[in-house]
C-alpha cells in the first residue's frame, strides 16, 4: 500500500508530519466511527439510550485515563528512543506500558462504585439512572484493553511503523459496527436482556479486544522481539517502569482532571430539558467525528517532535510543532464551513424516534451549538497540536498544571453559575469556547518560549 511506503521529507516540515498523520487519520477515524455507530444506533433505539451513553462514556473514559494515559505515554519513550537509534529500548518501553495496563485492572474495578456515587448525585429518573450504570460498568471493564491498545499501538507508531496499528483498528471498527447492529437491536437470536444500551456496551468491549490481539501477534512476530527472546522482552524493568510513571503520571492526571470537568459538565447537561440535552450530546458526537483527523495531526506532531528531541535536534523539534499547527488549521477551516452550512443535515442524523420534541426544535438549538463549535475549533487546534508537542518533549508537568488550574478554577465555576441561573445550553457552550481559547493561547506561548528545551526524557 502506497500509504505506508516511506518517503524522505525535510526534517520538521509539513510533509514529514503529514506522512505520519495520514495513516493515523485512518486509525483515529476507525475509533471515532466506533463511537459514532454506538450513538447513531442508540439514537434509533431510544431517547434514554442516547442521553445515557455520552455522559457515562465520558465518565468512564475520565476514570480510566488516570492510568491509560500513563500507558499511552510509553509511545513517547518509544519515539525518543527511536530518534536516538536505540531500538531495543523501544521494545522495553512499550512492554512497561503493557505491564501498567494489565496491573491497572484491579484499580478500574475499585473505581466503579465511586463513579456510580457521582451519577447518583444528579438524581436522574430510574430508567436513565439504570442506563447510565449499565454502560458505565462495561466501559470500566474495557479499561485493560484500552491500555493495551495504547501500548501496542505506541510501539509501532513511535517507530513510524503505522501499518499494524491502522489495520488492527480498522478491523476493530468494522467488527464494532456489525456487533452494534446485532446487539442493540437483538438480531441473530440475541436475548432482549443483551439489547439496547447493554448491547452497545458489550459490542464496544468485544471490538476493543480485537485490535489488541492483532497487534500483540504482530509484535510477537517482530524480528527484533524474536532476536531478543520473549523472556527478555517481557521482563518487568523497575527503572524503565519508574521513568514511565515519572513523566507519564502528569499526563494521566491531566487527562483525569480535564476530562473530570467535562464529565461533570455532561452530567449537568443531562438534567436540562430533553431537547437541550439531546442537542448538546448530538453536537458533541459530531464534534468527535469531525475532530478525529485533528487529533491524528496532534498525535503525528507529538511523534515527530519526540523523535527529533530524542535525536537531540531541538530546533527541528520546534519547527515540527509549528508544521503540525499549519496542517491542523488548514483542516479546521474546512470543518468550519461544514458546521456552518450543514447543521440541519448533520443534526437530523441523530434525531431520536421516541422523543418529545420536533426536528425543528432540535436544529434550532443545534445550529447555534455548531456555530460555537466551529469557532472554538480554531483555538482547539492550537490546544491539540501544542499539548501533543509539549508531551513529545516531556513537558507534561506544565500541561497538567495549566489544565488542572483552568479547568477547575476557571471553566467549571463559570458553568456552575450558568446552570444555577438557568441561562441554557447555548451560554454553557459559549463559556466553554472562552475556556478553550484561553488554553490555546497559553500552550502556543509555552511552545514559542522554549522553556521545554532543558527537559531530558532519555539520557544521551
Amino acid at each position: 500500500m502506497k500509504l505506508f511506503k516511506k518517503k524522505e521529507h525535510k526534517p520538521g516540515s509539513v510533509g514529514e508530519v503529514l506522512a505520519i498523520a495520514l495513516p493515523l487519520i485512518i486509525n483515529g477515524s476507525a475509533y471515532t466511527i466506533m463511537q459514532f455507530s454506538d450513538r447513531w444506533f442508540l439514537a434509533k433505539h431510544s431517547e434514554v439510550a442516547i442521553n445515557a451513553s455520552m455522559p457515562s462514556a465520558v465518565l468512564s473514559f475520565t476514570m480510566l485515563s488516570i492510568i491509560t494515559f500513563v500507558v499511552q505515554y510509553s509511545s513517547t519513550f518509544v519515539a525518543q528512543n527511536f530518534g536516538a537509534g536505540r531500538k531495543e529500548n523501544c521494545v522495553y518501553s512499550a512492554v512497561q506500558g503493557m505491564w501498567l495496563a494489565v496491573l491497572g485492572l484491579p484499580i478500574y474495578l475499585l473505581m466503579i462504585p465511586f463513579g456510580e456515587m457521582l451519577i447518583h448525585k444528579f438524581n436522574y429518573g430510574p430508567e436513565l439512572m439504570n442506563a447510565f450504570k449499565i454502560y458505565f460498568r462495561w466501559m470500566m471493564l474495557s479499561g485493560v484493553f484500552v491500555g493495551l491498545n495504547f501500548a501496542l499501538g505506541g510501539y509501532f507508531t513511535g517507530q513510524n511503523r503505522l501499518k499494524p496499528n491502522v489495520i488492527a483498528q480498522v478491523i476493530g471498527c468494522v467488527a464494532n459496527i456489525v456487533l452494534d447492529y446485532i446487539f442493540i437491536f437483538g438480531k441473530c437470536g440475541i436475548p432482549e436482556y443483551w439489547t439496547g444500551i447493554r448491547g452497545a456496551a458489550v459490542a464496544t468491549v468485544m471490538s476493543t479486544t480485537i485490535p489488541c490481539i492483532i497487534q500483540f501477534v504482530w509484535m510477537l512476530r517482530d524480528k527484533l522481539v524474536r532476536e531478543l527472546g520473549w523472556r527478555e522482552v517481557f521482563k518487568f524493568r523497575p527503572a524503565a517502569f519508574k521513568s514511565l510513571l515519572r513523566f507519564g503520571a502528569p499526563s494521566g492526571f491531566q487527562m483525569f482532571f480535564d476530562n473530570g470537568c467535562f464529565s461533570v459538565f455532561l452530567l449537568m447537561v443531562a438534567t436540562l430539558p430533553a431537547v437541550q440535552a439531546v442537542a448538546s450530546n448530538v453536537a458533541f458526537s459530531l464534534n468527535n467525528l469531525a475532530f478525529s483527523p485533528l487529533l491524528s495531526f496532534g498525535h503525528a506532531t507529538s511523534i515527530v517532535v519526540a523523535q527529533h528531541k530524542g535525536a537531540g535536534n531541538d530546533k527541528i523539534a520546534k519547527k515540527s510543532g509549528w508544521s503540525g499547527l499549519r496542517l491542523g488549521l488548514f483542516y479546521m477551516m474546512i470543518m468550519f464551513v461544514v458546521f456552518v452550512i450543514f447543521p440541519r443535515t448533520l443534526m437530523s442524523l441523530f434525531m431520536p424516534l421516541d422523543c418529545e420534541f420536533t426536528l425543528e426544535e432540535l436544529v434550532g438549538i443545534g445550529r447555534q451549538l455548531m456555530l460555537i463549535m466551529a469557532i472554538w475549533g480554531i483555538f482547539d487546534t492550537a490546544n491539540i497540536i501544542f499539548i501533543g508537542s509539549l508531551k513529545g518533549v516531556g513537558d507534561t508537568k506544565f500541561v497538567m498544571a495549566i489544565l488542572l488550574i483552568f479547568a477547575w478554577a476557571f471553566w467549571m465555576p463559570g458553568e456552575v453559575l450558568i446552570f444555577h441561573y438557568n441561562l441554557g445550553i447555548v451560554w454553557c457552550w459559549i463559556w466553554m469556547a472562552v475556556y478553550i481559547a484561553v488554553l490555546g493561547i497559553i500552550f502556543m506561548v509555552r511552545w514559542h518560549n522554549e522553556k521545554w528545551k532543558d527537559i531530558q526524557l532519555i539520557q544521551h
